[in-house]
């Protein structure tokens, strides 16, 4: 579930015929076009096809699923809110004995004083942790996709909007049972050693567009029902009706969402198609 939850990105310069899924919803005043991302990669990777750079040029309006201050001091405050417990909880209270030395390891890695990390609730543990995995990786969040389109669309002066907010994205871990937050904190630190197996399985596939084999890496058959709908399918069902309605008035949009929602029997493309209407691939 970490993988799916996180949307990590991967380790190599990207393909030099990189093409990334991008779908076109349109009526008769209206067009959306639908552009899978994942929210890290390496710096001065090259990614962006001419089709997608064209329609990005055209938007009135780029729609990211958050709009990510660029100063983290902006950031703090929401997440102390969240993510911080009344009374500290001991980390090794929170997974299974077999992971002790694990967390341990996990845990010095990331350079935070164990102290701190207790009074974090596990979703923000888990976070924590595997931001670092990323980071020794080689990959850098503002070197990701939504970054790039915005810096492009500002130059172009296209307006900015987002699907949820970053204080929702924290609500919706914070809205998890403390059982399935201590499941993503057992599952960041078992799956640490093969992140980075992980992470190259989703760029490669991203990169070809591949977006069901990048939903079958997010996917997790040990995740409770409660966490993948909370994460995966409502998120999805809740941007289906926004694409839908942002139907009714006229525009040009780009909608910028993780790739890991748009491949898979409850994606967003599978949803909007149940809503009747018409998505056509052109890329």
């Amino acid at each position: 579930m970490i993988r799916m939850i996180l949307a990590l990105a991967l380790c190599l310069a990207a393909p030099a015929l990189a093409r990334p899924a991008m779908w076109v919803v349109r009526d008769a005043d209206t067009d959306i076009t639908i552009y899978g991302t994942i929210h890290a990669m390496p710096a001065g990777a090259k990614w962006l096809s001419k089709g997608a750079a064209a329609r990005l040029d055209r938007a009135d309006t780029l729609v990211l699923e958050a709009i990510v201050p660029e100063d983290p001091r902006v950031i703090a405050p929401m997440m102390q809110a969240r993510g911080l417990l009344a009374t500290p909880r001991p980390l090794k209270d929170r997974v299974p004995a077999a992971l002790h030395a694990k967390l341990d390891a996990a845990v010095a890695k990331s350079g935070m004083p164990p102290a701190l990390l207790e009074r974090m609730k596990s979703w923000l543990v888990a976070i924590t942790l595997t931001q670092q995995v990323v980071l020794d990786a080689g990959l850098d969040p503002k070197s990701g996709v939504e970054w790039q389109l915005r810096e492009r669309a500002a130059k172009k002066g296209t307006k900015l909007g987002e699907l949820e907010g970053v204080a929702a994205q924290f609500a919706l871990f914070d809205g998890l049972s403390t059982a399935d937050q201590d499941a993503l904190l057992a599952e960041a630190v078992s799956d640490a050693g093969a992140m980075q197996a992980q992470i190259d399985g989703i760029w490669k596939a991203w990169s070809a567009g591949n977006v069901d084999r990048i939903a079958a890496e997010f996917s997790d058959a040990d995740a409770s029902p409660a966490m993948k709908k909370a994460l995966l399918t409502d998120r999805n069902a809740h941007w289906a009706a926004w694409v839908q309605a942002r139907l009714a008035k006229p525009g040009r949009v780009m909608v910028a969402v993780g790739a890991g929602h748009l491949g898979g029997p409850d994606s967003l493309i599978a949803m909007l198609r149940a809503r009747g209407l018409k998505v056509r691939r052109v890329e």
